[in-house]
């Protein structure tokens, strides 16, 4: 659904990488200028998205070779298509592939380019989501985690970044085993009964993420990830960009 005016709609809570918004005027069509790309910036900024990544966009993506050509019509495809449908009965997509070969940088063009077309958003890179989580249990003031895992079921779409590299940065003894699973599963099942699509990136294999996870999360990932994707080459999109 079209994202709402402020006072309509579920307040972002604030954390060091998911800043609180701004009062802000209900979104709506105007014409390209300055005005609109204020509002975008902000729009960007509420959605949690680094400084340093929102400038990736569907025309700046280096598609070099033939694989990314591919990858790139396929990311516009699904920008239509989830438009198209309002956000609404949308499957979502798994990005899968080696660090450094682009996935991130599509799942924020699309995300862009959805939240510039009327619709709310949110990037959730996953090992610093979890650690947002366990600061509430020490913070006086400031969001707590039930608000945190709460606004990732309302928006219309949810980018989940680094899926599976949260057991290798979090301590292991705290967060390694139920207690990561018991976040990440309120997360994905609250997206799945809401029935709005999640694009997630990950390095990982199914089988690799079934190893870290319970499997009631990836069969719940498996079930909303089924729009085709190409896969992305065993090359580092990254060097090849900066040549």
């Amino acid at each position: 659904m079209p994202l709402k005016a402020a006072s309509d709609s579920m307040p972002i809570p604030s954390t060091p990488s998911t800043p609180a918004p701004a009062e802000a005027a209900p979104w709506m069509t105007i014409a390209p200028g300055e005005a609109r790309e204020d509002l975008l910036k902000t729009r960007l900024m509420q959605a949690g998205i680094p400084k340093y990544l929102r400038s990736k966009t569907l025309k700046g993506f280096y598609a070099h070779t033939k694989s990314l050509q591919e990858i790139l019509k396929a990311a516009n495809e699904y920008v239509e298509y989830f438009c198209a449908h309002k956000g609404e009965q949308v499957d979502g997509v798994a990005l899968r592939g080696p660090v450094g070969c682009g996935k991130t940088h599509i799942a924020i063009a699309i995300l862009r380019e959805v939240i510039a077309r009327g619709f709310s958003g949110l990037y959730c890179n996953v090992p610093e989501f979890l650690k947002d989580i366990r600061a509430t249990y020490d913070a006086n003031t400031g969001p707590d985690e039930s608000s945190l895992i709460e606004y990732t079921r309302e928006v219309d779409l949810l980018i989940l970044d680094d899926l599976g590299v949260e057991n290798r940065i979090l301590d292991p003894v705290r967060d390694r085993g139920k207690w990561l699973c018991d976040r990440m599963y309120l997360v994905i099942n609250g997206r799945l009964e809401a029935d709005r699509p999640i694009i997630m990136t990950t390095n990982c294999s199914l089988d690799e993420l079934e190893q870290q996870f319970d499997k009631r999360i990836v069969s719940r990932l498996y079930e909303m990830t089924r729009r085709k994707f190409p896969p992305f080459p065993d090359t580092d999109y990254r060097k090849a960009h900066m040549k």
